[in-house]
């Protein structure tokens, strides 16, 4: 092989090590939580990895994975009790990383400091507040740190919710 040929498949390899390292430092800064907002995580999803649902997972707060096509984020630090907890499954220890595009997200239940919603926070539920109703409506929040269900306290109707798919 002439040196012109090895230069340049060493050159190739060096780009190709460059986009890893590039790779593992997005996703370390993204998993920190400090730095990366969700839609630039989504924008850059195919870095996570998947969820190893034949072995588990323990690992720290704020881990990102895929598990059933969503990206979920560790809202605490998974140990060996709850490591064979797949995320899509266990909403209790992982949030859903949302499409920043839904206008009208699905409502999530209030687990600690940080997931409260705002005045003027937009969801989608049915109303906690009529417990034969099976509607899903769309709801305003109307006091900030909102841990309400709609339905019961601080949250105005905006109308039905209708998927468009």
């Amino acid at each position: 092989m002439t040196n012109e040929r090895l230069a340049g498949l060493e050159f190739r390899r060096s780009i190709k090590r460059s986009k890893e390292v590039k790779a593992l430092c997005f996703v370390a800064l993204a998993q920190s939580g400090e730095l990366f907002d969700d839609v630039t995580i989504l924008e850059n999803s195919d870095m996570f990895a998947i969820w190893p649902a034949e072995i588990g997972l323990e690992c720290p707060r704020g881990t990102i994975v895929w598990d059933n096509g969503k990206l979920y984020r560790a809202m605490h630090d998974i140990g060996a009790a709850h490591r064979m907890m797949r995320p899509s499954e266990s909403p209790t220890m992982w949030a859903e990383i949302g499409n920043p595009a839904d206008e009208w997200p699905e409502w999530s239940q209030w687990i600690g400091i940080g997931d409260t919603y705002q005045t003027n926070a937009q969801v989608r539920s049915k109303d906690y507040g009529n417990t034969t109703d099976t509607v899903i409506y769309r709801w305003i929040s109307t006091v900030p740190n909102n841990i309400w269900k709609p339905g019961e306290y601080g949250w105005d109707k905006a109308g039905v919710h209708v998927a468009v798919d």
